[in-house]
Order: structure tokens, then C-alpha cells, then sequence
């Protein structure tokens, strides 16, 4: 699949608001630099609702039938309420990126989970995401999971969209939302 210049994409981040809740933001871009929409949910910290939410929350905007890619801050929003991005992909038709800035430490990963409930299921959610790739451009890196894009054309969409950060524009913009509504000011982490 070869993506156009201006397509859809549609960047994901959370923040919490509470002790009980997180609220995901989707910041919707048409091409690398157009914000062209702003959709939002809430999501239970440390629940297993996220991925059903980013369901709800794009069939909800209007924007379903245009987006061409999902991009993730990550599969864990609100504490460890993991995304399941296959099943995202799946129920959606559209593929799905999840990024983070670092290599996961996974025995960490594990360990944070033994006071959760379903502690295997959220562990089986973050393996099903599939391998995470590392990705070295410029003076970048980003490490990143994928479901349904061939590694050329998610490296090539990650060029594209990383102006500002380490991270896509997409997934940046979410942050600042995110950030903004949920401690009245934005943060510059992303």
C-alpha cells in the first residue's frame, strides 16, 4: 500500500484525570501538518477498556471512513489498560502504530502487572501487538509496534510525520491535548 501525501492519520494519547479515569484524545491530521479534527473519550485507569473506547471514539467522528493510519502513544493508556492494537487493526481496517521513546523492559512490565487484575490477559494483550521494532533515522530513534503496514511504508510514515519531536506529529499534538484539558496546561514531554 502506498500512502498519498495528505492522508488522514489519526495520533492517540492519554492523561490522567483522576485516580479512576483517563481521558484519550485522537488528533486527526490530513497530511503532516493540518489538524483537522479533535476527538476524545474516557477511559478506567488500569481497566480494560481502551481498545473498545478508540473504537467507539473514531466510529464515532465522522472520520472512520478517511483515516488511512492509527498511531498509539504506546499500548498502555491510563496506568495498564493496554490497547489491544491487533484486534484494533482488525476491527477497523486500519493499520495501527504504537510508538514509545525507549525498549521496554518487560520483566518490569510483568511485575508491575502482579496487583492488577487479569494480569495475564493484559500480558497476552501486549504480546499479541507483536515484535517492537527500533527505527534509526536523522538523528532520531523511536521504537514501534505495528499491525497491519509493511515495515517500509510505517518507517516511511514515521519520517513524514516526525517535524517536531521524536515522536509523529499526530501522536504529539494528542499529547499537548491531552495534557492541556486534563492539567490545564500542556506538558513538553512529547
Amino acid at each position: 500500500m502506498k500512502f498519498k501525501e495528505n492522508i488522514r492519520v489519526l495520533g492517540i494519547d492519554d492523561a490522567f484525570l483522576d485516580e479512576e479515569y483517563s481521558i484519550i484524545i485522537g488528533a486527526i491530521f490530513r497530511g503532516k501538518s493540518v489538524l483537522e479534527g479533535v476527538i476524545s473519550s474516557k477511559i478506567q485507569v488500569d481497566g480494560l477498556d481502551s481498545t473498545e473506547k478508540i473504537i467507539e471514539m473514531l466510529f464515532g467522528s465522522g472520520y472512520e471512513r478517511q483515516i488511512r493510519v492509527m498511531m498509539l502513544d504506546g499500548i498502555t493508556f491510563g496506568g495498564f489498560n493496554v490497547v489491544n492494537i491487533k484486534e484494533l487493526f482488525e476491527r477497523c481496517e486500519i493499520p495501527v502504530m504504537a510508538f514509545t521513546r525507549k525498549m521496554p523492559n518487560f520483566t518490569k512490565i510483568y511485575e508491575a502487572l502482579r496487583n492488577l487484575d487479569q494480569r495475564e490477559k493484559r500480558m497476552e494483550i501486549i504480546k499479541d501487538g507483536g515484535a517492537i521494532s527500533e527505527f534509526k533515522f536523522d538523528e532520531h530513534k523511536i521504537f514501534y509496534q505495528k499491525v497491519g503496514i509493511e515495515k517500509e511504508e510505517a518507517e516511511e510514515i514515521i519520517k513524514e510525520f516526525t517535524i517536531n519531536s521524536l515522536i509523529p506529529e499526530p501522536v504529539r499534538v494528542a499529547h499537548l491535548i491531552s495534557s492541556g484539558v486534563a492539567r490545564g496546561r500542556s506538558t513538553n514531554r512529547a
